[in-house]
């Protein structure tokens, strides 16, 4: 959980640096962010919400592991979780 919150810190200071950040240092803008650390990110701007997928990743380490054909099983952890402006961290 820690991961993803962080993860969702860096993207989301990421849009807000993306100025401040091109006036110090040669940038190209490579479009909207895809794929990043193993996680797919989806943004639907109408509805203000942001996706994130780990089918890409899980898919290639299985192939990778030769387990792509194993049977799956249930997460331990909860599945559709909403993240909230409340459960964000302050990093400093």
């Amino acid at each position: 959980m820690w991961m993803i919150v962080y993860l969702l810190e860096m993207i989301y200071h990421s849009y807000i640096n993306k100025v401040k950040l091109s006036k110090e240092f040669d940038m190209t803008d490579k479009g909207p962010l895809g794929y990043y650390f193993g996680i797919q990110v989806n943004r639907d701007h109408k509805n203000k919400t942001l996706y994130l997928f780990q089918e890409k990743y899980i898919h290639d380490v299985l192939i990778k592991f030769n387990m792509s054909l194993c049977k799956p099983i249930s997460t331990p952890m909860q599945t559709r979780l909403k993240l909230s402006k409340d459960m964000s961290i302050t990093l400093h």
